[in-house]
């Protein structure tokens, strides 16, 4: 869906139920808001440990982890990602809102989820701009769940809103990827102390993408540094690449989104090749993919023709 910006301006500045502010002290690796047991499955339970004695992690169980052990947003009955959304009664009004609704439209052209305005719903995301920092929760919580964008301190473009969106639909930063060290050399001796732990591997990974120098989720090359005319990341496959840059998704991160989201039981193990069907009734296609055999392959809405997915 693509919304209009004059549609919207009597609709959606609506008052929040409650004045936001960050939950933690200082959020993970600089943005993300998560919990303890979300830390223990994909990172271990040490730099879990760690992370809640320095507050940076959100003691315990994610809301929503005794319903669904991965990250995504839940599908409606007829097997769609609809996403509720509003912003908070102070958030800037005209061209921050305007920037919004295109970076959830460029999301929303991967095909998988979508983004309607929130009228009654129980669980939707919410923007805000009144709490210190650039932060989003990684994946689905439940209920009100933010994502801030402090004008303050650079947030308000799009890149940092499409980088946050994502961390609400369950993705984490690219260079904490479980191959990283394959593709990053790490300058610890540049890192302001206290700051480590956010060059964490994780130990499991959300799709089967290679690595991604231009995902719109990797960091800069001096992120966290200490002198940051210096780099704390420095990619070397190839040397000199550039990194954390570029303000849209990229086709890899576009692509991960829609194995992520495509599956009712789960992404694919392993990225379909040309000739193998990509689709089937327990994990259906999106648009322009192929190849299906039949209308229920399709995601909903969509018809098989001529072995993809089409209106």
């Amino acid at each position: 869906m693509h919304f209009s910006f004059l549609l919207f301006i009597s609709v959606l500045i609506v008052t929040s139920a409650k004045h936001l502010r960050r939950p933690v002290k200082r959020p993970f690796e600089d943005d993300i808001i998560v919990y303890e047991s979300d830390i223990i499955v994909t990172y271990n339970a040490t730099l879990a440990k760690t992370l809640v004695q320095s507050g940076q992690v959100i003691r315990g169980v994610r809301p929503t982890a005794t319903l669904d052990n991965t990250l995504r947003w839940p599908q409606n009955k007829v097997g769609k990602v609809i996403i509720p959304f509003m912003f908070d009664r102070l958030f800037p009004k005209g061209p921050s809102i305007q920037m919004i609704y295109s970076a959830l439209d460029g999301i929303a052209d991967s095909g998988v989820v979508s983004f309607a305005n929130r009228t009654n719903e129980t669980n939707y995301i919410i923007f805000s701009a009144v709490a210190s920092g650039c932060w989003s929760y990684v994946g689905f919580v439940g209920k009100s769940q933010e994502i801030n964008l402090d004008p303050t301190q650079g947030c308000m473009n799009f890149r940092s809103a499409t980088h946050e969106i994502l961390h609400a639909l369950g993705f984490w930063h690219e260079q904490s990827r479980v191959d990283r060290d394959t593709y990053l050399r790490i300058i610890w001796s540049n890192i302001k102390r206290g700051y480590e732990n956010n060059f964490a591997k994780r130990t499991k990974s959300n799709t089967p993408i290679t690595y991604d120098y231009s995902s719109v989720m990797h960091y800069k090359a001096n992120v966290f540094a200490l002198d940051r005319k210096l780099p704390t990341l420095i990619p070397i496959k190839p040397l000199g690449a550039i990194i954390g840059e570029f303000p849209l998704m990229s086709a890899k991160d576009t692509l991960a989104l829609q194995l992520y989201y495509m599956c009712t039981s789960g992404p694919r193990m392993q990225i379909p090749k040309t000739k193998r069907a990509w689709c089937t009734t327990d994990c259906r296609c999106w648009k322009g993919k192929g190849q299906c055999k039949k209308d229920s392959e399709c995601q909903p809405d969509l018809r098989c023709s001529r072995g993809v997915c089409t209106k």
